[in-house]
């Protein structure tokens, strides 16, 4: 399974300033940008909420997909990704649940 590597940003309440987030290239279902923030849907009805304070656009998107792209089946290091908009990702980040 292939990852793709996002550095968190600002700190929202928590020590959550330079962690790294590990998402899933796997069995991606879908990628959108919601109200300013990220959703990553999963096939299995599993989605990621990436909270980006409402700045993310589609540019944001497009920055995940290609990301994705790369990472999908393969093994070994994972993909680091870098927000186009220099986004800052919340500790709220990487929220698994059902889908909304």
């Amino acid at each position: 399974m292939g990852y793709v590597k996002l550095l968190a940003g600002k700190e929202a309440g928590a020590d959550f300033i330079g962690a790294t987030i590990l998402v899933p290239a796997d069995d991606v279902a879908s990628v959108k940008e919601d109200g300013g923030d990220i959703i990553i849907k999963y096939f299995g009805g599993h989605e990621i909420f990436f909270s980006i304070d409402g700045n993310a656009t589609q540019a944001d998107v497009d920055a995940f997909i290609g990301a994705i792209d790369k990472a999908n089946g393969i093994t070994g290091s994972p993909i680091p990704l870098t927000l186009p908009n220099n986004v800052d990702v919340y500790s709220s980040a990487g929220t698994v649940q059902a889908w909304s």
